[in-house]
């Protein structure tokens, strides 16, 4: 049995899933450039734990390419969809 999410990190991981339906595929700095220009309290050390979350949830895929990964939504969900998998 896991431990529960906070509020914060259902949040924030809701936020940057949203950012990656946008981007597309995209590496892991551009998107911490991205994200951090709308929300500052998020460090690259947040992002990616965030984005190994969302990959343990199904979500979205990663790829490394040289010492870069690259991210991916590979399953487009709704708001409430969203919700109910990264509460589970």
């Amino acid at each position: 049995m896991g431990r529960r999410r906070s509020p914060l990190t259902i949040a924030r991981a809701k936020e940057i899933y949203r950012q990656l339906l946008e981007l597309g595929e995209t590496s892991t700095p551009i998107l911490f450039q991205r994200i951090s220009e709308k929300n500052p309290r998020i460090t690259y050390s947040i992002l990616y734990q965030i984005l190994r979350f969302l990959k343990s949830k199904g979500l979205v895929e990663q790829r490394a390419r040289g010492r870069i990964s690259y991210w991916k939504v590979i399953r487009v969900l709704d708001e409430n969809q969203l919700d109910q998998v990264l509460r589970k």
